[in-house]
């Protein structure tokens, strides 16, 4: 019998966003959050979601969007000579080369991220990073060894081949194994990647995964005039993850199929 999470990503971009992640967060929409800790809005959501009671609150590595924490030079390797971190296609190419003292400024922001949520007074639950950077090998060390410095429990598998998208059926058994990370048996849901399609497939789906199965939704409500305007993913395409988490729960209440969720 799989255990479902529901985690909302790319939390903190704005006051509006934030509320609308607070509501469905009271509605019981999600089980957990993951927080882009160095956008300015991001202290205030962490502090409501955890004065409501979430506790799977995460921590969304970031090092392509926004500024960063720490001192990193600017004009090299991650930084714009403006500031601002470079775009994620400059991230994964350097991943393939990560030299040792690019690797130390990278744990030094990641850690920053991290300490960001311990002093918000909460305790981060999991780690997860933007765009997925974490699938790449190099990355996905430095993450783990992240997690043991700072007791974090969890981390989202970065393996792309946990994600359970839509397929013909005669792929479905080769997704529905999900990958073993951890010590446990996890799959991936991008709800982006399942729009157009009916929740009772995707419920189905999931009840034949063994294991976690993570539904990652990018939450989100319009219009929105504090948006960062050189975010990639609008709040127009945000809306509609969350008009379809609605629609999942609707077609979940009424057939869980056996899916438990996550506590």
């Amino acid at each position: 019998m799989p255990t479902l999470r529901i985690v909302g990503d790319d939390i903190g971009l704005s006051p509006r966003q934030n509320d609308h992640v607070v509501a469905l967060a009271r509605e019981g929409l999600l089980t957990g959050v993951s927080i882009l800790t160095n956008f300015p809005h991001a202290e205030s959501v962490c502090q409501q979601l955890h004065a409501l009671g979430i506790e799977d609150i995460g921590v969304h590595l970031n090092l392509s969007d926004g500024f960063p924490l720490t001192p990193l030079p600017r004009g090299g390797a991650l930084v714009h000579r403006s500031g601002r971190f470079r775009d994620r296609r400059w991230l994964m190419w350097r991943g393939l080369r990560l030299h040792q003292r690019l690797r130390t400024q990278i744990s030094e922001e990641l850690a920053a991220q991290i300490e960001r949520i311990h002093r918000w007074g909460a305790r981060p639950a999991h780690l997860d990073s933007h765009c997925h950077f974490h699938t790449i090998p190099a990355f996905t060390r430095l993450v783990q060894e992240l997690a043991l410095q700072f007791e974090i429990p969890r981390i989202r598998a970065p393996h792309l081949r946990a994600n359970l998208a839509p397929l013909s059926p005669s792929l479905l058994p080769q997704r529905i194994r999900g990958v073993e990370w951890a010590g446990q048996r996890q799959s991936l849901v991008l709800a982006e990647q399942w729009l157009q399609e009916s929740p009772f497939h995707l419920i189905s789906m999931i009840a034949q995964c063994k294991g976690e199965v993570e539904l990652v939704v990018h939450p989100g409500c319009t219009p929105d005039e504090a948006f960062p305007h050189r975010f990639r993913y609008s709040p127009e395409m945000r809306a509609r993850e969350s008009e379809f988490l609605r629609r999942f729960w609707i077609s979940f209440r009424a057939e869980s199929q056996g899916i438990e969720l996550a506590k």
